[in-house]
This record gives structure tokens, C-alpha cells and sequence, in this order.
């Protein structure tokens, strides 16, 4: 760890300890960037001004080491050299631009990494204006929709704010906010002088821009610089900062070598568009430990390999900032409407625990006539290799709850921070908004074995610049792991860096779907579709214990309509929720429906546990007996119209007008045990069901064969043991519950037993 960064690494540390938020603060300390003698002149006070967020890149594990290094054909995935100055890379570099007289090195590089980005993209060659970006940065503009009003950026001291100096995370705040990029014909950098005298016209800030910064990866280039290169080889640039010295001890002119070995204050920024792990360290004024350098590209207009324009800066220089910023832009066309809040330049991160859940909650409000909204952005705060989840809900039914909206399910997004920085995520579907409408973006990062924070604005003082956040009730939101959430703006008047991009969409033919939920109930009640485009997710209704067996175009039957159908109609459109499943009122049967909606009738049906018979009125059958689909076996279904199984049961029935309770036996399969006898489920006791299916019980009775029994008031069989008939005479009943007949024996005793009606004849030995 370097020196002079501990002290910065120490106050981090402690912010970390503490349980929700980690506020990171613009460096005190600026040294003017040193160039040569005639931009020393001009300067004021300084160029790069140094930031926490410099050195507070975290470390991505499982980096491609040297030895492990993926292979293609014969060119490894991060090859030994890369070098587009000098060999054939499939694009040429844009001409290195001059920041001359001013200390705007922070703006130009910023610019220069956006400019390669889209060049590698295939948008060609663009000039962006830096004096565009400087300016709008420190001179706060509300945007176009009102969402950073109250927000503002303000400094002291020098005048001439294009000498103020900047960072890259001021840039990156403005430039997700689309404060830029403009074209530099548009605001061209030789207006600088008269800017400073007159400004620039506020319309400049939002109307001009030709390119959007999307995504910003925040990469620690000293533990990671094969992650770094990766992303150069992809986007073609890196935005780093180092102590910039006129020392021959330190840039070695006829080699266009730079290698400080002083770990010193940062005051200067530049592009890194390649490398060379081969390049010699005598190549150096002083001598590193290992080869290799970064290809820099400068800002001072120069041509060639000079320091002016490219040069080489050895991987050990000890003042290089531990971040490597990778700045990738678009066309402007790529959305129309970006809704945002945080107008502060400040960043910070909220979070801390191994997950973390913000939301804003945006009023659809450009003017268009109907809007999809496409993509959402967050900072990853300090959050490398997290898990992300986006869930879009529209019209919110409780203010106080992002959540209570309609879900819009096949929007949601889910991916993988790979490094901190800002994300930008096309949803898994457009969300169709009309004016009017509120729309709530709820990010989820996680990580299960680490710590993750959510980025957003704050006050901040600092280098004489005041970065003022503000925030209303109602935009910004936090969810304690409790799932309870809470204003974030009333409780830290600040707001979540998340924003919401949308295109118009008024040349398009829109229709409104209206939902029926048809006895159940729904969050949205109308949708917006497009004609020949899909219907889009169309919502989930409830109903009790129903399953949601789709949206049909009649209330019962008619056609199904899918997400992924297309609507064809030149008119609005009423769907229909149809239900599936067994409708419930606790553990009561209210009726069956089938996979279409429609109700099951005069059917048996099964829920898994118990059998029930539909009847003809939807209901199921209860407390009577009928004959099984056999049209053999009789069955019966209690109160509950539960089918009664392996049981005994108290069974209703009307004789002569009189409803009887008459206890009966249903087997495994449910069918009435006729003429039988069985044991309970203890095996213990034997009862008889008589020819009727009841249970007999209360005396002496004939079995349907002739043989006679005699059971208790309980139901329960005499059996294995002497007792008297009713006429007083001594009878055996056997195992069966029958009385002997004929001659047994009781180990002591012989006895003759009648052989017409089993009463004792004779005892003998």
C-alpha cells in the first residue's frame, strides 16, 4: 500500500464500520498539471483535483494471470503487446487534442476515452467538447424533466473555472446525466477564453449532446491489470492519473520513457489506449524493477511518440492512482428521455451489508405521447462481482411503497457487476408508459460472501467546490432487510443514482387493454400495447385459493392471449382473467375449474389428498352416500365433501323423513364395507357392518350367512370369550365374532356346543 494513500485508505476504513453508508469525499489535495512552460503561465490552480474514488478501486478476483492466459488460435486473450499508434488494430486513433492554456487535462481525457470508446464501436470518428462538459459540470442546469431541481454545483476562488480542475467522478456524475457530450464544432474549445467572460447558454447543457457516457468501470489497474488491458482491447481506452514531473530523472525524452518512483499527489490525467510487456526498463531515466509500460495518450496536442502526444509510462510508476476508469459511450440516439434526480457531482455509497435495495420512483412527464422505458442505470458502488436484480413496477398504490405498483415480471434483469462503477442495463422487455404514470426502479445488489453499496449523491464541500444535493419526498427509497422502506430522500436528503432511459414513442398505433380480473382482483387495470407488437406482460391477478389460468378474450371461453402474442386490432380491447384449480374457502371446497377456466361438473376429481364429486351446480357433494364410477362400490363424501377412506364415518342418511346417523366403514379405495367385518385401526377391536353397510351394534344379531354375533352398544364385537345368549343359555364367540358350534375345549374342559344355534349342551372332561 502506498504512503501517502494510507491516510485516505485509513478514513475509508472507517467508513466502512459504519452500518449504512460510506460517504466518499473529494481529495483536499491539488497540484496544477505541469506540461510545459507556456501552460504554467496560464494556469490558475490546478488541473486533476484527487479523489478517494482514485484509489478505492476494489480488487476483481480470478484475474487472468500470466501463466493461465486464454489462447485464440495463436494470440492469447491479453496479448504482450497492443500497440494501435503503431500497428494495424482495425481502427485509427482520433487526433490528439490541446487543452491549451487551461488545466482541463480531467475534461480531455474524459472526452478522449468516450471518443474511442464509440470509434471502436463503429460510430466513427467524434470530437467532443470538453469545454462543453467542463463548463456544464461546475455550472448547474436543471434537466429537461425537472428531476434535479434544487440540485446544484457552485465553487469559489478563481473565476476561471476551466483552471478549477476536476476528476473523473465529477465527470462521470455529469455525464450520466447527460450534462454532454456535445459536438465540439457545437462548443468549440477556442470559445474558452470568451466563456469565461460570458458563460455558455443554458441550452447548451442538455440539447447539444451527440453521444451518452453509459457505463463507467472503476478497475484497480495495480492488482488488476490484466482486467485493464482486456478492457482496453475491447474499448480502446483507460482514464488514469499520475504525478506529472519536468524532471529528466524522471521522463526520458529520446524514448519517450516516463517512470517516477516517488509515490507523490496525483496532478494530471491521461489516456491509456495500449501496452508493452516487453518494454525494456533501461529504456527509463531510473531504473524499475521489471519491463513494461503503458502507451499513453496525452492531452497537450501533440503528434507522434512524444510526451506531447504519446508516450510510454512504466507499469511500476509509483504515483499512478490505484483506478483505471473505462469510459464507454453511445449515439445520443440511443434514448430520448434519461429521468434522473441526482444533480450533485458528489458520489457516495449506501449499503455495507451483503445486500442492498434502493428505488426511484419516476412521473412520466417529457410531454411524448406515449414512452417504453428501455434501460436503467446504477453505480456499483465499490461493489465488484455482485449480483444485480432490476424490477420494474408501475403505479404505485401506496406512496410510501415502490413496490405496490403492477410488477411488470418479464422486465426484470438480473446480471453480475464484473467492477465498481456505473451500469447501464437494456430491461428483458420495454415498459409501455403513458403520461401520467408512475413508474418505480428497484435495484437489488447482493453479494453472498461480501459487502455491497448502492451509489448516490451527497452534500459536499470540498476544494472550495459545493456539490449541493437535494431531495423530495416520494423520489428515492430504501428497503431495511426487514423488507419495511423507508423515504430516502426525507431521511438523507439525497437520491439513489439510478436512472430510468425511455424512448418516445409517438409515431407509433397504441391501443389500452383492459384487464377484467373477472372475480379476482388486479394491480393495473389497463395496459398500453402497440399494434403488430407483442401484448407484453400483461399482469398476474389474484383470487383466493384459484390458480390464473390466462387472459381470454370472453369472459368464459373465447381465445387465450399470450405475452408473446401480437396484437392485430384497430381498436381497444377488453381481456378477460380466467381460473384454474380448486377454489377455496379454507379448508372448504367452493368448486373446481379446469386448465381453460371452466368449471368441472358432474365429475370425480382428485386434489391430491381427497376425491371429491362435482355436481352439476359446480358445488362438490356432501354428507351423502352414491355409488362409485364403478357403478358397483358405494362411496360416501362428508361434510367437508371429502371422500372418506380406511375409515369409519358418521354417515347421514333420511329414513321415513328422519335424517339417521348411521356409523359405516369405508375401505382403501372408499367403498362401503357390506356384510363385513373389520378392525379398527388399532387391529384390535372387530366390528360388523350388516347387510345395510351400518354398524351393528347393541346386542344379539344373525349374520347374512345364519351365524349369530353379539356386539356391544359400541359397535364392538364379543369375540375369544364365553358369555350368554339372550334366552341365558352359555355360548363361545370365536376369533370372527361367530358363536361355536360343536365340540371345543378350554384346556380344562370339552364342551358340546349346539350345532343349530351354539348354546351349551354337556361339559365334560
Amino acid at each position: 500500500m502506498h504512503k501517502k494513500k494510507l491516510a485516505v485508505y485509513m478514513t475509508l476504513m472507517a467508513l466502512i464500520a459504519a452500518p449504512t453508508t460510506i460517504n466518499a469525499a473529494v481529495g483536499e489535495n491539488t497540484k496544477g498539471a505541469t506540461m510545459d512552460e507556456a501552460v504554467l503561465e496560464q494556469e490558475d490552480e490546478g488541473a486533476y483535483l484527487p479523489i478517494e474514488e482514485d484509489d478505492m478501486a476494489p480488487v476483481v478476483e480470478d484475474s487472468i494471470a500470466d501463466d493461465e492466459r486464454m489462447v485464440f488460435g495463436t494470440e492469447s486473450e491479453v496479448p504482450a503487446v497492443f500497440n494501435p499508434v503503431k500497428d494495424n488494430m482495425g481502427y485509427k486513433l482520433p487526433q490528439v487534442r490541446n487543452q491549451y492554456p487551461y488545466g482541463s487535462c480531467w475534461a480531455f481525457t474524459t472526452n478522449a476515452a468516450q471518443e474511442i470508446s464509440l470509434l471502436k464501436a463503429g460510430h466513427g470518428t467524434m470530437d467532443l467538447s470538453e469545454l462543453q462538459l467542463a463548463y456544464f459540470t461546475y455550472h448547474s442546469v436543471t434537466d429537461p424533466l425537472g428531476g434535479t431541481q434544487g440540485d446544484k454545483v457552485t465553487y469559489s476562488g478563481t473565476t476561471n473555472y476551466l483552471n478549477k480542475g476536476g476528476n473523473f467522478s465529477y465527470a462521470t456524475a455529469a455525464l450520466m446525466n447527460w450534462v454532454g457530450a456535445a459536438d465540439e464544432s457545437t462548443v468549440p474549445y477556442s470559445d474558452a477564453e470568451k466563456s469565461l467572460i460570458k458563460g455558455l447558454d443554458d441550452s447548451l447543457a442538455y440539447d447539444a449532446d451527440v453521444a451518452h457516457l453509459q457505463n463507467v468501470y472503476q478497475i484497480n489497474i495495480k492488482e488488476n491489470p490484466d482486467e485493464v488491458k482486456k478492457m482496453i482491447k475491447e474499448y480502446g481506452a483507460a482514464a488514469i492519473t499520475y504525478c506529472d514531473k519536468e524532471d529528466p530523472n524522471v521522463y526520458k525524452a529520446e524514448n519517450c520513457a516516463y517512470y517516477n518512483p516517488e509515490d507523490e499527489t496525483v496532478n494530471h490525467a491521461v489516456t491509456i489506449v495500449g501496452w508493452d510487456d516487453n518494454f525494456s526498463r533501461n529504456n527509463f531515466s531510473q531504473e524499475p524493477k521489471k519491463d513494461g509500460a503503458w502507451l499513453v495518450r496525452n492531452s497537450w496536442g501533440g503528434s507522434d511518440m512524444e510526451k506531447n502526444g504519446y508516450f510510454w509510462l512504466s507499469y511500476e510508476d509509483a504515483s499512478i492512482s490505484n483506478t483505471a476508469y473505462i469510459m464507454i459511450a453511445e449515439e445520443a440516439s440511443n434514448y430520448d428521455h434519461n429521468y434522473i434526480y441526482d444533480g450533485s457531482i458528489a458520489s457516495s455509497g449506501w449499503g455495507g451489508d451483503n445486500t442492498v435495495t434502493g428505488a426511484n420512483v419516476y412521473t412520466i412527464s417529457s410531454g411524448s405521447k406515449l414512452e417504453s422505458l428501455e434501460a436503467v442505470s446504477f453505480y456499483a458502488y465499490q461493489s465488484v462481482d455482485a449480483d444485480y436484480t432490476i424490477d420494474i413496477y408501475v403505479n404505485p398504490t401506496d406512496d410510501s411503497n415502490p413496490q405496490s405498483g403492477l410488477k411488470i415480471t418479464s422486465a426484470t434483469t438480473s446480471g453480475k457487476t464484473r467492477y465498481a462503477g456505473y451500469y447501464t442495463v437494456p430491461l428483458e422487455e420495454r415498459v409501455l408508459l403513458k403520461q401520467g404514470d408512475k413508474v418505480s426502479v428497484v435495484v437489488t445488489l447482493s453479494k453472498e460472501d461480501g459487502q455491497v453499496w448502492l451509489g448516490k449523491e451527497y452534500d459536499a464541500v470540498t476544494n472550495s467546490i459545493h456539490a449541493k444535493a437535494s431531495a423530495k419526498p416520494g423520489q428515492s427509497f430504501y428497503q431495511y432487510p426487514s423488507g419495511e422502506w423507508t423515504d430516502f430522500g426525507v431521511s438523507n436528503k439525497s437520491n439513489f443514482r439510478i436512472n430510468a432511459y425511455t424512448k418516445d414513442c409517438d409515431d407509433v398505433e397504441a391501443y389500452t387493454v383492459t384487464l377484467d380480473a373477472n372475480g379476482g382482483t388486479i394491480a393495473q387495470t389497463k395496459r398500453i400495447v402497440i399494434k403488430d407488437e407483442a401484448y407484453g406482460d400483461l399482469g398476474t391477478p389474484t383470487n383466493g385459493s384459484l390458480e390464473f389460468a390466462g387472459w381470454y378474450t370472453k369472459k368464459d371461453g373465447g381465445t387465450k392471449i399470450n405475452a408473446s402474442d401480437v396484437y392485430t386490432l384497430s381498436e381497444d380491447q377488453t381481456l378477460y382473467a380466467h381460473w384454474k384449480g380448486w377454489d377455496r374457502d379454507g379448508d372448504q371446497v367452493l368448486g373446481v375449474y379446469d386448465e381453460n377456466g371452466k368449471p368441472i361438473k358432474n365429475q370425480f376429481v382428485c386434489d391430491g389428498t381427497y376425491t371429491y364429486y362435482i355436481q352439476n351446480d359446480g358445488t362438490p357433494m356432501k354428507n351423502r352416500l352414491t355409488y362409485h364410477p364403478n357403478g358397483k362400490d358405494i362411496i360416501y363424501f362428508d361434510e367437508k365433501g371429502h371422500e372418506v377412506f380406511d375409515n369409519f364415518a358418521n354417515v347421514k342418511r333420511s329414513i321415513s323423513g328422519q335424517t339417521v346417523d348411521d356409523i359405516c366403514y369405508f375401505d382403501t379405495f372408499g367403498s362401503m364395507y357390506i356384510d363385513r367385518t373389520t378392525y379398527d385401526r388399532t387391529g384390535m377391536t372387530l366390528y360388523y357392518l350388516n347387510p345395510y353397510g351400518v354398524m351393528q351394534r347393541n346386542g344379539w344379531f344373525q349374520f347374512s350367512n345364519g351365524e349369530i354375533g353379539c356386539a356391544r352398544e359400541d359397535g364392538s364385537l364379543l369375540k375369544d370369550q364365553f358369555a350368554y345368549d339372550q334366552w341365558g343359555r352359555l355360548v363361545y364367540l370365536k376369533g370372527d365374532g361367530t358363536v361355536a358350534k360343536g365340540v371345543i375345549n378350554d384346556g380344562v374342559f370339552n364342551y358340546r356346543m349346539d350345532e343349530n344355534d351354539g348354546h351349551c349342551l354337556e361339559i365334560y372332561q
